[in-house]
């Protein structure tokens, strides 16, 4: 029977630490604005990227070398790459003549594109 206490006291102490715990980290974040845990790993730039149209057509056999020469590399993760040597028909049906070509927000360009066209384009406001 001591036993069972003994139990049921531990996990009910253990219930409560991480009740208290909780109370306090969640009166924190009210208080001071900073989170024990991130809330958001991402910038309203590149969220706002997210919601757009981007796309980018490749034309090639070795498309992470092609990627890795894109000037904006980084914000590929926000873009559909179609590699029109694997799938010509939505470069057919886009008229992709040239590559790179990216098309953001129904504007198409026939070459890589530089940070400022990107901002441009796809009317995200970058703030650092």
């Amino acid at each position: 029977m001591k036993k069972r206490i003994k139990v049921f006291a531990t996990f009910g102490t253990l219930i409560l630490l991480v009740a208290i715990f909780f109370l306090i980290t969640n009166t924190i974040t009210k208080t001071t604005g900073y989170s024990i845990t991130p809330i958001q790993d991402k910038s309203d730039f590149e969220i706002c990227l997210e919601e757009q149209y981007i796309v980018l057509y490749i034309n090639t056999a070795d498309s992470t070398k092609t990627l890795q020469q894109i000037e904006l590399k980084e914000y590929l993760e926000y873009t559909n790459i179609i590699n029109c040597q694997n799938n010509n028909q939505p470069c057919i049906e886009e008229q992709i003549n040239n590559f790179p070509t990216w098309i953001i927000n129904e504007h198409k360009t026939e070459k890589d594109i530089s940070f400022p066209d990107l901002i441009t384009f796809s009317g995200c406001r970058f703030t650092k």
